[in-house]
């Protein structure tokens, strides 16, 4: 189905917003030390840390894939959700307070104390190039699936994003990134449920989805 115009709307409406926050963190709410560009003077609250968490660990990636990944072989990839989970938690509990008791910037700058230099370049490289490769397949996929509805190539709608999240990132610091990742949070969350709503009622139903999924083998955890 192409885009109509309530499409194009919220698209590049949700683009203009994000800038919009990355220019009001930039130029009208500046930060004028380093500690308040890259850290908001530790001064955020719990809640838009939190969400903008989240909201970082969601991707077209996942809703794309994800989606396609149970579609094709069941439901067994709750089981990584699962392990998500457990891996927050420990996380949280064991590495979380050791950072924030040290005021580590970051994991890189425990790494240099807890052991040397060399280790903290070392992790610094690895994750730098795994940035690089995710980033790259994040942006792409989404891409793909608008240039399907719109006609525009996937490499111009892909630049199309990144330039934004440069922008806004560089410019407004670290507060445009939590409050930016805090709107687009609720955008996944508005468009999850319109399109989970419109497809169970297209269907019948959430006994007819159940039914359909149980038939057609997606609720496997087997295997």
């Amino acid at each position: 189905m192409p885009f109509e115009i309530i499409d194009h709307v919220v698209f590049y409406g949700s683009m203009a917003f994000s800038l919009g926050i990355g220019v009001y963190f930039g130029f009208w709410k500046k930060s004028h030390t380093s500690d308040g560009y890259l850290l908001a003077n530790r001064q955020m609250k719990v809640i838009p840390i939190t969400i903008s968490m989240v909201a970082s660990s969601i991707s077209g990636i996942t809703l794309l894939g994800y989606s396609g990944e149970v579609y094709v072989y069941g439901a067994n990839i709750v089981w990584m959700c699962l392990s998500c989970v457990v891996a927050s938690v420990i996380g949280g509990c064991m590495f979380v307070p050791v950072l924030t008791k040290l005021k580590s910037p970051n994991v890189f700058k425990y790494f240099e104390l807890r052991f040397d230099r060399r280790t903290k370049i070392l992790a610094s490289c690895a994750y730098t190039l795994y940035v690089l490769f995710f980033s790259s397949v994040v942006a792409y996929a989404p891409a793909i699936a608008f240039s399907q509805v719109t006609a525009v190539h996937p490499q111009i709608v892909a630049s199309l994003v990144c330039v934004v999240c440069v922008f806004y990132t560089s410019v407004g610091g670290f507060r445009a990134v939590v409050w930016t990742d805090v709107f687009q949070f609720f955008g996944i969350i508005a468009g999850v449920i319109v399109v989970a709503v419109l497809g169970i009622a297209s269907v019948g139903g959430v006994g007819a989805v159940i039914e359909k999924a149980s038939n057609g083998h997606r609720l496997n955890f087997k295997y």
